[in-house]
């Protein structure tokens, strides 16, 4: 028999406590959200991936312009988290046509390459460089996090994305250790599991979950094999049953 691994469903919850700068709504509405676990043993634990609610519940309790900046970033993207912390700013081209930077990709897109010479040693998995499209959501957190930044001028200094703002040594470039505090704020916060990972397993299964072809889905993650995707082609009760009912529909 393999061993259970534990697994979750949510419920609703009350935040009784709130980070600063957090909105709760005119009558209190907002404390009440679908996002407290619900931990129970199962044989196959598949992966551990974000509810919608949950995302938005991370971002609603991010204090800070550059941490919502972040969670929308990996949700959109898939990145892994060394590939976003190794973001430099020359990598984001967030206009409509780059063609003036030189680059000919189309759209509000990321470039994810890799860099050895970060100083905070965040580094893509892959040799292989890649091009991401991204949405209007991460452009709008880019530029609320752009007017969070320029009140740090030391934050100038720096070409990477992602920088030490509320602590020192600032405009330093944001580490792991830092990253990871920060998601484990929130799950506390939120009474959630949430590691950075997460959003990358989250954005992976939503585009499989939408018919997006394995292809495309194994070059936006940057996976060399189409093997890797395996995690995320685990058919959901939902998507089976669609499907017996589809074909029942069919030999009618």
């Amino acid at each position: 028999m393999p061993a259970s691994h534990p697994a979750a469903l949510s419920r609703p919850k009350y935040l009784r406590f709130v980070p600063q700068g957090f909105e709760t709504g005119e009558n209190g509405q907002f404390r009440h959200v679908r996002a407290r676990t619900l931990k129970f043993k199962v044989d196959d634990p598949g992966i551990e991936r974000f509810t919608p609610e949950q995302v938005d519940l991370m971002i609603r309790l991010a204090r800070h312009a550059r941490d919502k900046f972040l969670i929308v970033l990996m949700r959109a993207t898939g990145m892994r988290i060394g590939e976003t912390l190794g973001l430099r700013r020359e990598n984001l081209h967030l206009l409509s046509d780059s063609r003036s930077l030189g680059c000919h990709s189309k759209g509000p897109h990321v470039h994810v390459r890799r860099r050895p010479d970060n100083v905070n040693n965040a580094l893509a998995k892959s040799v292989k460089s890649r091009v991401v499209p991204v949405g209007e959501d991460v452009t709008l957190a880019y530029r609320d996090y752009q007017w969070e930044r320029a009140e740090v001028p030391a934050a100038d200094e720096c070409d990477m994305v992602f920088v030490n703002l509320f602590r020192a040594p600032l405009g330093r470039p944001m580490s792991y250790p830092n990253a990871k505090q920060l998601f484990d704020r929130i799950a506390k916060w939120a009474e959630i599991v949430a590691r950075p990972h997460m959003l990358r397993h989250t954005a992976a299964t939503e585009w499989i979950a939408a018919g997006v072809p394995q292809d495309v889905v194994q070059t936006l993650l940057g996976h060399a094999s189409p093997a890797s995707l395996a995690p995320y082609l685990h058919a959901s009760d939902t998507r089976k049953r669609e499907a017996v009912e589809r074909v029942a529909r069919e030999v009618r």
